[in-house]
């Protein structure tokens, strides 16, 4: 059994920008993970106008809520760094490098160069606002190596080329639940994350054409912030 409540935290470059409690409930495995566009049915009901357009960057998941220490080490590694957390993270960016993107969808050379990890460096790029589509994203089903689970973070390297709002740069649905995870800017372009259909939602607006560090934890185990 999960609380009803869970503590649940965005982080802005090592940052703590908002903690709250979300009443989402658990994960379960079995879904479709999309890269660049927000999942109004399972794998697909797109909207251009919520595509994400930019890059992203060493996009990790783990299967618990990482601490403040862990997150800014993460960050304070940079963004050529080699930071990691205290556990392996279950779907890492060399997984989610393994699927093809779609449509003008691509992954390019970034600024940093590792021979013996073709992952380091690899950057995933989402067309401009004069090429959005619905057709423009990296989908997968994610092997989370376990049935369900009840918290998560999600940490990438995030730079946005268009200073637009209601855009989401990551979705989860699964069967019955749409809207399991979406990660991105809301109406009024605030940062914030929803979790079965829950938001929390902090005061950051990110600028267009800079990087920020982003990291997104949730916990439906705890119930105390």
């Amino acid at each position: 059994t999960y609380d009803s409540e869970s503590t649940s935290a965005i982080y802005v470059d090592g940052v703590l920008v908002k903690e709250g409690e979300i009443a989402g409930g658990a994960m379960t495995a079995g879904g479709v993970m999309n890269i660049g566009q927000e999942q109004d049915s399972v794998g697909g009901t797109f909207d251009a106008n919520q595509a994400f357009l930019g890059r992203l960057y060493q996009i990790n998941v783990w299967d618990y809520a990482l601490n403040s220490s862990e997150i800014g080490y993460l960050y304070e590694s940079g963004f050529c760094g080699y930071g990691s957390a205290e556990v392996d993270p279950i779907l890492s960016y060399e997984d989610i490098l393994a699927y093809k993107p779609e449509g003008a969808a691509s992954v390019i050379e970034g600024p940093c160069i590792d021979l013996d990890d073709p992952s380091h460096g690899q950057v995933l790029r989402f067309p401009p606002q004069s090429k959005v589509s619905t057709a423009n994203f990296l989908q997968f089903a994610p092997d989370f190596g376990t049935d369900a689970f009840g918290a998560f973070s999600i940490c990438t390297w995030f730079f946005k080329t268009y200073a637009d709002k209601s855009r989401y740069f990551l979705s989860y649905a699964q069967s019955g639940q749409t809207n399991s995870i979406i990660l991105g800017e809301d109406g009024v372009g605030k940062l914030g994350f929803w979790v079965n259909n829950k938001k929390l939602l902090s005061d950051a607006v990110l600028e267009q054409q800079t990087w920020y560090h982003l990291c997104f934890t949730y916990d439906s185990e705890s119930t105390s912030a």
